[in-house]
């Protein structure tokens, strides 16, 4: 009798039955390290935009408004340097991600209009006038937090309640990175 080559059905079902569950496994990492990655892409642009602002402000002599402005497309990146003037549209988040100031976030309810929100205000000295903002995507919210005297921009995860009010602490680790004056995300 010859000897046995190959697999029988019974094998190969048994491997296949096995890769899945380890995929099963590891989606669900996967899926948070994209979502990390997503928002430090999404820093890493905040940042790059209020160094644009910094350098706008010194330029022109005057205070240049970072503003984020939801839309169907995504959030849109403006800087505007007056009144009256047109804002310059210096970015664009995906469609995923919903931007708002903080102090704006803990009184409207979830119904309202989205409405533009002031990130920064970057003076003619070089920094920035800033406050945190809320940014928001796939139900997980992050505050960023503006530096005043690099135009650095950090995030952290917010922590919720049960209750479905916010928590005043913050989650420690950072999933998104820091970006500084090179506008490159660490």
């Amino acid at each position: 009798m010859r000897g046995r080559r190959g697999l029988t059905i019974i094998e190969m079902l048994v491997v296949l039955g096995v890769l899945v569950a380890l995929v099963s496994l590891a989606l669900p990492a996967f899926g948070g390290w994209l979502d990390s990655a997503r928002i430090d892409s999404a820093v890493a642009q905040i940042g790059g935009a209020v160094q644009m602002g910094r350098q706008i402000a010194r330029d022109s002599g005057k205070p240049a408004a970072l503003i984020a402005a939801d839309s169907a497309a995504g959030a849109f990146l403006t800087i505007e340097t007056g009144k009256g003037e047109g804002g310059r549209i210096v970015g664009q988040l995906p469609k995923e991600f919903a931007v708002r100031d903080d102090v704006r976030a803990s009184f409207e309810s979830k119904s309202s209009e989205p409405k533009p929100a002031r990130l920064a205000l970057c003076l003619p000295d070089g920094t920035v006038d800033a406050g945190s903002a809320v940014i928001s995507v796939r139900g997980r919210e992050y505050t960023l937090s503006l530096s005043r005297w690099t135009g650095s921009v950090t995030a952290t995860e917010r922590v919720t309640k049960d209750d479905g009010d916010k928590a005043p602490e913050e989650k420690p680790p950072t999933p998104a990175g820091e970006t500084g004056s090179t506008g490159g995300a660490r």
